[in-house]
């Protein structure tokens, strides 16, 4: 997203000669190839269902790569675990989603996670009757080792299932 500088002098009729390519170098976005991904990543969850206990946190296995062009070895994903190991410094953005299997009580939330221990994007919603998406994004400034996971809570009383599904995703993308 462009934000303007306060102090910088272009007007909007100045626009038209200045490409965002040309906004972005004068604003430190890192140039043109700032708004490209450096390197992209989507798995899913197509297996079969993942049940997720009343009252726990657990990590979501999206257990197929979907996609994954990585040319500079920015990662490492392992389909068993979940967990997305950062293996070079930089700034990404991480999406996760799920198809919660439905339930008419209390409330369910996803969450990415930077080292299983803190929560850096999360959303709550309130229950449904049917089944429904529910999805999070955040973004990361992560280094060397760092591990990355996407997980979800809920509290029904019952077990619930995470459902096979395009929707139940993790995607990321490297971006500077």
């Amino acid at each position: 997203m462009y934000v303007p500088d306060p102090a910088d002098t272009t007007h909007e009729a100045d626009v038209d000669g200045h490409h965002l390519e040309d906004h972005a170098s004068r604003h430190d976005l890192g140039g043109a190839d700032a708004l490209t991904p450096l390197s992209t990543l989507r798995v899913e969850r197509i297996t079969s269902a993942q049940v997720i206990g009343t009252g726990s946190t657990t990590v979501v296995i999206y257990n197929s790569i979907i996609q994954e062009d990585d040319e500079a070895g920015a990662w490492t994903y392992s389909t068993s675990t979940g967990e997305l190991t950062i293996d070079i410094t930089g700034w990404y953005a991480v999406s996760v989603g799920v198809l919660w299997e439905g339930n008419a009580t209390l409330r369910r939330l996803i969450q990415v996670e930077l080292e299983g221990a803190s929560q850096i994007g999360q959303e709550q919603l309130p229950p449904a009757a049917s089944s429904f998406r529910q999805s999070c994004t955040a973004f990361i400034p992560a280094v060397a080792t760092d591990v990355i996971r996407g997980s979800v809570h809920q509290n029904t009383g019952d077990d619930l299932d995470v459902l096979v599904s395009s929707i139940s995703t993790m995607q990321v993308h490297r971006i500077r």
